[in-house]
């Protein structure tokens, strides 16, 4: 089975120097280069040209290379190529690799399928690695067999893989079946929180400006609820809206944008960090108006990459709760740059975010979310989601790729 590898160390010190990480990128590059054969000359050259064709073109070019290529037995040299590509912000290259790592898992997967004599031997990673794979790709016959496949699961397993049923029924668009099979998650810091959103309607405003006028709308819902707020955040009323009722948090903007700037997360009923007892004993410091509550993280992830974006984590955990109607506003997934909203402060795409949250599976949730009437978006976001997933990295690449690369080569890495 496969073996479900991202290559943390990619960001070890070690890696990080220059000359190492400029040695395992060509090598990556000429891996790739080696299975495209025709295409064996300079893979930069090949990719600045194909940015000359038009879209059509160079989607109908990339589909080919996949479909005309074997996938070779060592996945694992093109889960590194993969990351490394993405590390250096050559988003296509990296599309590709992915494709031909899907085309090899769904062969593995249905001949996994095909044969319930192995269901009882699954290990967790093996049943975590097939488990994600189906999610990903959303497809229905497949994702109907996963509940009977895990009853078969030896019971150690079982346990372990429990929270994948429940994501795989989210991310096929069963928001009744997923907040049914997540009951048992609620804990008892969960309680006054269900009791707030309950039946309510609720906005989810992300830190984009989109310049539409999305405040009214938002002020609208019963509940607003945002990303790394804090006191002096400033958000333009006509398309942010003005209330905060509920902020979700990573931890380490938690420290910065609350702890550190010692904010009373004023007029919030709720602030959700990821992890509440991580931050719980720097909070004596404060007097705080909101309550503290852990965002719900599950243990194993049905994203290829393992992490949701922002947004498709919190859906994660609100939609536990018996909530009403959810919209989003304000998100164009990375296509723009940062808004000082969301992290207190302007800064540079980093590209490990790319890596650890994998773009095509958070596209690809998104999309199926909003297909299936689980939440609406606004036009922004409604728009994105229209594109072809292929065309969503063209453009991503587009506007991050050469600009970042230009400024590793002026910085000398």
């Amino acid at each position: 089975m496969i073996k479900k590898k991202w290559y943390s160390d990619i960001q070890s010190s070690q890696v990080k120097a220059a000359a190492l990480r400029e040695g395992v990128l060509n090598l990556a590059l000429a891996r790739v280069a080696d299975a495209i054969g025709d295409f064996s000359g300079d893979l930069e050259q090949l990719q600045t040209q194909t940015f000359l064709n038009s879209i059509d073109e160079l989607r109908a070019e990339v589909e080919y290379l996949v479909q005309a290529i074997e996938p070779v037995s060592d996945l694992d040299a093109w889960f590194l190529a993969h990351d490394l590509l993405t590390l250096r912000m050559h988003l296509v290259m990296a599309y590709f690799c992915r494709q031909v790592i899907d085309a090899a898992m769904k062969r593995e997967a249905l001949e996994v399928l095909a044969n319930p004599s192995r269901y009882t031997a699954f290990s967790t990673l093996e049943f975590s690695v097939l488990a994600s794979w189906v999610a990903d790709h959303g497809d229905l016959t497949l994702i109907s067999l996963l509940p009977n496949i895990h009853k078969k699961l030896a019971a150690a397993v079982a346990r372990e893989t429990r929270p994948l049923i429940r994501g795989v029924a989210l991310a096929s668009g069963d928001r009744d079946g997923y907040r049914q099979k997540s009951a048992v998650t609620l804990a008892d810091g969960d309680r006054s929180f269900e009791e707030f959103v309950s039946g309510k309607s609720i906005a989810i405003v992300g830190p984009v400006n989109t310049g539409v006028n999305n405040g009214e709308e938002i002020d609208s819902f019963d509940v607003v609820i945002r990303f790394n707020h804090h006191d002096k955040a400033q958000y333009q009323s006509n398309t942010f809206g003005k209330r905060s009722d509920i902020s979700y948090y990573t931890d380490p903007a938690f420290r910065k944008v609350v702890i550190g700037t010692k904010s009373s997360l004023s007029g919030l009923a709720f602030a959700v960090p990821q992890k509440a007892d991580v931050v719980s004993s720097q909070l004596g410091v404060l007097k705080l108006e909101a309550k503290i509550r852990s965002a719900y993280r599950q243990s194993n992830s049905v994203f290829f990459k393992s992490h949701g974006n922002a947004l498709q984590r919190m859906l994660f955990d609100l939609l536990r709760f018996d909530v009403g109607a959810v919209k989003a506003f304000n998100m164009d997934m990375w296509l723009s740059s940062h808004d000082r909203n969301y992290r207190a402060r302007r800064s540079k795409l980093d590209p490990h975010m790319f890596i650890h949250h994998d773009l095509i599976s958070n596209f690809r949730f998104t999309k199926r979310l909003v297909a299936n009437g689980v939440i609406t978006v606004d036009r922004t976001l409604a728009q994105i989601l229209l594109v072809k997933e292929f065309d969503y990295i063209v453009r991503l690449e587009l506007l991050h790729g050469e600009t970042f690369r230009d400024s590793q080569t002026s910085s000398g890495l």
